[in-house]
């Protein structure tokens, strides 16, 4: 387990961070308690942030911030 993530989206080879998200919205016990996004993607950036609020209303994470 670990305490904090920083995410980019844009993570190469057509692999992305929101990607990374969604295996950890489908094993929530793999969550951080910590994400800090950093990418530069306003469109993914986006989504990524929906997710987040939705894993902190679950009250599946503590905090998490996008840094651009």
């Amino acid at each position: 387990s670990f305490d904090v993530l920083l995410l980019d989206n844009d993570l190469g080879s057509n692999k992305e961070g929101y990607h990374v998200l969604c295996m950890l919205e489908a094993a929530p016990e793999l969550l951080p308690r910590t994400i800090i996004l950093v990418t530069a993607n306003p469109v993914r950036g986006a989504q990524m942030m929906q997710m987040l609020e939705r894993f902190k209303e679950k009250g599946q994470i503590d905090a998490y911030a996008w840094r651009r």
